[in-house]
């Protein structure tokens, strides 16, 4: 009798493909890219926690607009958008589940780059064929530290590579979709991004479809282009039924144009200052002071000798760079303090690195060699030498390449060129770490591509030891440029496990503080006083006018913007002052606050808002008191107060 076949044929063959090391191999790899994924999510949000010391007055410009959602305003219709709606819709919507802004906002802000960050290594791994270029890129993304208020630059286009990268392995009418989706997710966040992604996205179908022709490639862009359209549609009809789509291009073009004259920016070139010398020891890295603008030279000199300060050089328009040699708590918080400093830049993180740099000062590069300034111009010459490197290498090395990922990096390529066009801008310190999405991931399948070129002999080595020098010169860079030693120290690590929980804490209960919270000393802190009045003596609904740009104030006093505007900080042409006054005429606005260095400016350039509120308002109080750098509080003349709160005297509208 014949014995019984235990295994089936099939099974057979599942046993031996299952046991095949090109399968072993293939499943290793998949387990290392998920758990590098992972790991690039959690270091990425976990360090964006860590490092959270305040938000800076133009994150709260989606702020203000999630509030005025809260408190039932529709965008367009009752204030002005530029076209951002995404970023303030999901800001209002964690608000009203998380009831504490700041905290809400850390979460978004941690998440979004942690998301960046994973989507970027799993991206640059795929293209690479490196776990280790796909490291070092998401080290650099994260290291560089764009600002909280630039997630989306970094987030939409993380997504849309990865989607990309998704979509051409079998290029479905489902797959087009998705990019498509891609394309408008960008256009949600702010109007501009969808431009970039789909001049990128246009780039990939047409390589990907070219080998099948012309008819094939037009079909596909036709349906890319009419799913995009479909997606954003939904906007374009609510924006027409709110004000009418001329009157927010209209609004738009304007914002556009006051944007653009600060737009143009000086081309850095590297250079070295023996003058300053190269060898003495610096106490202290550089920093920002922005003075207000009434301060003039001498009183800037005679603050500059109180405080300690040592200047660096001018960085634009007030702002000045400092050697800040008594780095006391009490020094810093002096300096933030006086009325005469609008904002400062890197204080909070100067307080928490002073034990790590007292140890490492030796350490330190000295004046002469202008560490950041050369940091800044190596980083961004960089930054426009990768994607005409990656296209000249993709033509060089045409046939090592799939279409597919030939596709990928050239649609990086030309994403990276038109952030280069589009972010870049002034002051370029701030604006040089939203290329970090696109830059490094086409940075790292560029390295690696070199290092695996089949060469052999001394230009093997050469190519290798270009791409280590290269690396080596970028990551010190970035080290420099973002202070990133500063950054490891305020997160703990460098007290152990004992110093991160505790940060942990630090941070976490600084966020549930919202009087003033982790906001700008000035105006937040220093109108603190009167922004606790106004929670106390007026009711939820009533509105703040402002008369400068200030966004953070309104989260503080948990109270509205007046107007269509959160922020007046231009001329307003004569239809949009009339729609603004019409708007004001509809809403309960007990207080008006005028920076006084701004008053004269604000009767020139929008005389009929001044002419409003010439009308109706009468002196308060001035903060300081009697200070003519500081904040004139106006109050309604028609309302009368029948009780009076204790703590100022003011009288209680309520």
């Amino acid at each position: 009798m014949a014995r019984a076949q235990i295994w089936s044929p099939k099974s057979q063959v599942r046993i031996r493909e299952a046991c095949d090391p090109a399968t072993i191999a293939a499943r290793v790899n998949r387990l290392f890219l998920s758990a590098g994924t992972a790991l690039a999510f959690l270091l990425a949000a976990a360090f964006r926690w860590l490092t959270l010391t305040e938000f800076l007055n133009d994150h709260f410009d989606h702020v203000a607009l999630a509030q005025q959602l809260r408190l039932g305003a529709l965008p367009v219709r009752d204030f002005v958008d530029e076209g951002m709606p995404l970023m303030y819709v999901i800001s209002a919507a964690a608000w009203s589940l998380i009831k504490a802004p700041f905290l809400s906002e850390a979460i978004i802000v941690a998440l979004a780059f942690a998301i960046a960050a994973a989507l970027s290594f799993r991206v640059a791994a795929r293209l690479s064929r490196s776990m280790l270029a796909a490291a070092l890129a998401v080290i650099a993304q994260v290291a560089i530290f764009p600002r909280t208020y630039s997630y989306p630059k970094l987030l939409v286009q993380a997504v849309a590579i990865a989607v990309a990268c998704w979509a051409v392995r079998n290029l479905t009418t489902r797959r087009i979709a998705a990019l498509s989706a891609a394309t408008a997710l960008g256009y949600y966040f702010r109007h501009d991004h969808a431009v970039y992604l789909g001049v990128a996205t246009v780039t990939l179908l047409v390589i990907v479809q070219w080998p099948v022709g012309m008819r094939a490639v037009v079909r596909t862009l036709v349906l890319y282009a009419a799913l995009a359209a479909a997606f954003v549609l939904p906007h374009l009809l609510y924006v027409q039924w709110a004000a009418g789509i001329p009157t927010y291009v209209a609004i738009a073009r304007q914002y556009l144009s006051s944007e653009a004259a600060s737009a143009p920016y000086q081309i850095p070139v590297p250079y070295l200052d023996t003058r300053a010398g190269l060898w003495i020891r610096s106490n202290a890295a550089p920093n920002n002071v922005r003075w207000a603008p009434s301060v003039d030279d001498r009183t800037r000199e005679a603050l500059e000798q109180r405080y300690h300060m040592d200047r660096v050089e001018h960085d634009e328009g007030t702002t000045w760079r400092y050697h800040i040699r008594d780095t006391s708590p009490a020094n810093l918080r002096a300096i933030q303090n006086d009325p005469h400093v609008e904002d400062t830049d890197g204080f909070n993180r100067l307080v928490q690195a002073r034990s790590w740099r007292s140890a490492w000062r030796l350490l330190q590069l000295e004046p002469g060699w202008r560490v950041q300034e050369n940091s800044l111009a190596v980083l961004f010459w960089f930054s426009w030498l990768l994607p005409v490197a990656a296209i000249a290498l993709l033509v060089a090395r045409r046939r090592d390449h799939s279409t597919a990922d030939a596709a990928v990096v050239a649609m990086l390529a030309v994403l990276a060129f038109f952030t280069d066009v589009a972010f870049l801008r002034a002051p370029l310190h701030v604006r040089l770490p939203d290329l970090a999405a696109s830059h490094s991931m086409l940075a790292a399948w560029i390295g690696a591509s070199l290092w695996q070129l089949r060469i052999d002999g001394l230009r093997r080595f050469f190519t290798r030891a270009i791409v280590v020098l290269a690396t080596a010169t970028v990551f010190m860079a970035i080290v420099e440029f973002a202070q990133a030693g500063q950054l490891l120290a305020t997160t703990g690590i460098l007290k152990g496990p004992g110093g991160v929980a505790a940060r942990w804490r630090e941070v976490s209960a600084h966020l549930h503080d919202d009087k003033p919270g982790p906001v700008p000393n000035n105006p937040s802190g220093l109108l603190l006083p009167f922004l606790e009045y106004l929670r106390v003596c007026t009711a939820p609904q009533d509105r703040l006018l402002f008369t400068w740009y200030s966004p953070d104030i309104y989260v503080v006093a948990d109270r509205g913007f007046a107007g269509d505007h959160r922020r007046l900080y231009r001329p307003l042409s004569a239809w949009e002052q009339a729609r603004t006054v019409a708007r004001l005429q509809q809403e309960r606005v007990p207080f008006v606050v005028i920076p006084l260095p701004r008053r004269q400016w604000l009767q020139e350039s929008n005389p009929e808002i001044w002419r409003f509120i010439e009308r109706r308002y009468v002196p308060m109080a001035t903060i300081p008191p009697g200070d003519a750098d500081g904040y004139e509080i106006l109050r309604e003349s028609a309302w009368t107060g029948t009780s009076v709160y204790p703590q100022t005297n003011w009288p209680c509208l309520r």
